[in-house]
Protein backbone atom coordinates (compact mmCIF):
# COMPACT_ATOMS: atom_id res chain seq x y z
CA UNK A 1 0.00 0.00 0.00
CA UNK A 2 1.54 3.20 -1.30
CA UNK A 3 -0.01 5.83 1.33
CA UNK A 4 1.20 8.91 2.28
CA UNK A 5 0.35 11.13 5.45
CA UNK A 6 0.51 14.59 6.32
CA UNK A 7 -0.42 15.89 9.53
CA UNK A 8 1.51 19.18 11.26
CA UNK A 9 1.28 22.88 11.76
CA UNK A 10 4.58 23.64 9.92
CA UNK A 11 4.79 25.26 6.76
CA UNK A 12 7.50 22.52 5.85
CA UNK A 13 4.43 19.90 6.44
CA UNK A 14 2.43 22.00 4.19
CA UNK A 15 4.78 22.80 1.37
CA UNK A 16 5.37 18.85 1.54
CA UNK A 17 1.68 18.64 0.85
CA UNK A 18 1.52 20.79 -1.42
CA UNK A 19 4.01 18.78 -3.71
CA UNK A 20 2.52 15.78 -3.26
CA UNK A 21 -0.70 17.32 -4.88
CA UNK A 22 0.91 19.11 -7.47
CA UNK A 23 2.88 15.96 -8.60
CA UNK A 24 -0.24 13.44 -8.40
CA UNK A 25 -2.74 15.63 -9.99
CA UNK A 26 -5.08 12.44 -10.10
CA UNK A 27 -4.68 11.01 -6.97
CA UNK A 28 -6.91 11.20 -4.15
CA UNK A 29 -6.90 12.75 -0.75
CA UNK A 30 -8.96 11.90 2.38
CA UNK A 31 -9.32 15.03 4.81
CA UNK A 32 -9.50 13.70 8.23
CA UNK A 33 -12.20 15.75 10.04
CA UNK A 34 -12.65 13.78 13.06
CA UNK A 35 -10.78 11.20 15.06
CA UNK A 36 -12.71 8.38 13.24
CA UNK A 37 -14.08 10.29 9.77
CA UNK A 38 -13.44 12.23 7.17
CA UNK A 39 -14.85 13.31 3.59
CA UNK A 40 -12.53 12.07 0.53
CA UNK A 41 -11.72 14.07 -2.46
CA UNK A 42 -9.55 13.87 -5.86
CA UNK A 43 -6.35 16.17 -5.72
CA UNK A 44 -8.15 19.04 -8.51
CA UNK A 45 -10.92 19.40 -6.10
CA UNK A 46 -11.31 23.05 -5.03
CA UNK A 47 -11.89 22.42 -1.35
CA UNK A 48 -8.37 21.04 -1.48
CA UNK A 49 -7.35 23.87 -3.37
CA UNK A 50 -5.27 26.38 -0.45
CA UNK A 51 -3.46 28.29 -3.06
CA UNK A 52 -5.60 31.18 -2.65
CA UNK A 53 -4.85 31.57 0.60
CA UNK A 54 -1.32 30.69 1.99
CA UNK A 55 -1.84 31.44 5.20
CA UNK A 56 -4.11 28.83 6.32
CA UNK A 57 -2.48 25.32 7.57
CA UNK A 58 -2.77 22.69 4.96
CA UNK A 59 -1.79 19.90 7.15
CA UNK A 60 -3.68 20.90 10.87
CA UNK A 61 -6.12 18.33 9.56
CA UNK A 62 -4.77 14.82 8.85
CA UNK A 63 -4.70 14.38 4.87
CA UNK A 64 -3.93 10.67 3.49
CA UNK A 65 -2.97 10.70 0.02
CA UNK A 66 -2.53 8.24 -2.57
CA UNK A 67 -2.47 7.69 -5.84
CA UNK A 68 -4.88 5.20 -5.89
CA UNK A 69 -8.41 5.47 -4.89
CA UNK A 70 -8.67 1.80 -3.83
CA UNK A 71 -5.80 1.98 -1.72
CA UNK A 72 -7.33 4.82 0.69
CA UNK A 73 -10.79 2.69 0.92
CA UNK A 74 -8.95 0.06 1.52
CA UNK A 75 -7.22 1.81 4.52
CA UNK A 76 -10.58 3.24 6.14
CA UNK A 77 -12.39 -0.30 5.56
CA UNK A 78 -9.24 -1.61 7.86
CA UNK A 79 -8.88 1.40 10.08
CA UNK A 80 -13.16 1.02 10.67
CA UNK A 81 -13.30 5.03 9.92
CA UNK A 82 -16.77 6.51 8.44
CA UNK A 83 -16.36 8.65 5.48
CA UNK A 84 -18.41 10.49 2.66
CA UNK A 85 -17.58 11.58 -0.57
CA UNK A 86 -17.16 15.13 -1.90
CA UNK A 87 -19.88 15.65 -3.89
CA UNK A 88 -18.41 18.50 -5.64
CA UNK A 89 -15.44 16.77 -7.22
CA UNK A 90 -17.02 13.19 -7.03
CA UNK A 91 -13.85 10.70 -6.55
Amino acid sequence: MSLTRFHGSSSEMDNAYRDWRDANPYGYVFHQSKADSGMLHTCKCGHMDYKSNDAARMTKKPKICSTKRIEILGWLKDLKMDYSECSTCRP
